[in-house]
């Protein structure tokens, strides 16, 4: 299938919300140290530490790829927001 086949976007979401599912990332983030969130093509993934962050980055790659999708990693942003200011990190490699 084509990218901007009219089915295209709709096999995409069920492959991603698949993905997402096995992670079983969803909820409140207050609840949980890691959590996930997505909006068609797009997937934040919150943490708690750097650290869980890297882990839950590696488990989704891993997920994605056994299922067939990549993740461009020149797409990728970091964030962390504490109370000494915001800092911004390179995408985690494997």
């Amino acid at each position: 299938m084509r990218q901007g086949d009219p089915l295209s976007a709709a096999i995409f979401n069920l492959i991603l919300d698949s993905v997402i599912k096995k992670l079983n990332l969803r909820g409140d983030v207050s609840l949980k140290l890691t959590q996930i969130v997505a909006y068609a093509d797009d997937v934040a993934l919150l943490a708690r530490s750097l650290k869980a962050l890297k882990e839950i980055f590696h488990k989704l790659q891993n997920e994605a790829t056994s299922v067939g999708l990549n993740i461009n990693e020149d797409k990728n942003q970091i964030y962390a927001n504490k109370k000494k200011g915001n800092k911004r990190y390179n995408t985690p490699k494997n």
